[in-house]
């Protein structure tokens, strides 16, 4: 092989490297928040239930209240909301 052949495998090596980092890097990013600060216009009151439970009112923009439930549980969990009773003509 001469020198200029061995060059540009080691250019595609390098290339390929900075590739994989970059889209490493901007990977990164995607993840989940547990910032409870923004929740685009819906007031949140939540209450701790124990065992990584959470109850959580959610009163949205349009002044409707759903009863949800919260589960953190690692990196894993769920929500479930009552949205059958959204309507705002039951009491929560």
């Amino acid at each position: 092989m001469s020198d200029t052949t061995i060059r540009r495998i080691g250019n595609t090596f390098v290339a390929m490297g900075a590739i994989c980092v970059l889209t490493a890097i901007l990977m990164s990013g995607c993840s989940a928040s547990t910032d409870r600060g923004e929740h685009g216009g819906a007031g949140v009151e939540c209450a701790g239930l124990g065992d990584g439970y959470e109850s959580c009112t959610v009163t949205l923009p349009d002044t409707r209240r759903v009863q949800c439930v919260y589960r953190k549980l690692g990196y894993s969990g769920g929500l479930d909301c009552d949205w059958t009773h959204a309507d705002g003509s039951d009491a929560l």
